[in-house]
């Protein structure tokens, strides 16, 4: 699954608020290009931008950094972590960008987004695909 994910990213933290959010094309640990994994801003029409979304074409669920609360209306079960713990049972998708790295828990959630200094994220799943007018 780690390799058909699509990461949109505003200009964010990851870990703390301290390091910025990647952007770009992913790379497998290999330093292989993930052709499928791209970074790009929220959007804007939505009053998203201050979001980060995570989805994956795979499944309809995406995966949402909000520390802001503008994807709102309960569209999601748990909230957006800054300061998470990395589970022993996360698993590391390979999937690597400005040194951060992609896990997903147990079941695919949430997905945790490591940063080089070691603070991770914990970005809750949606219940239903994220869309707006």
């Amino acid at each position: 699954m780690g390799a058909h994910l699509l990461l949109a990213a505003g200009l964010t933290a990851c870990g703390a608020g301290t390091a910025p959010a990647p952007t770009g094309t992913w790379t497998h640990e290999d330093g292989r290009p993930a052709a499928q994994v791209q970074s790009h801003p929220g959007e804007e029409h939505c009053g998203w931008d201050e979001a980060v979304i995570l989805t994956s074409p795979r499944e309809p669920r995406s995966y949402v950094r909000d520390p802001e609360g503008v994807v709102a209306g309960g569209r999601y079960a748990e909230a957006f972590d800054p300061d998470a713990v990395l589970p022993a049972d996360a698993v590391d998708t390979g999937l690597r960008l400005d040194g951060v790295q992609l896990w997903l828990g147990p079941g695919g959630e949430p997905a945790y987004l490591r940063d080089p200094d070691g603070g991770v994220e914990a970005w809750p799943a949606t219940e239903e695909p994220l869309g707006c007018d």
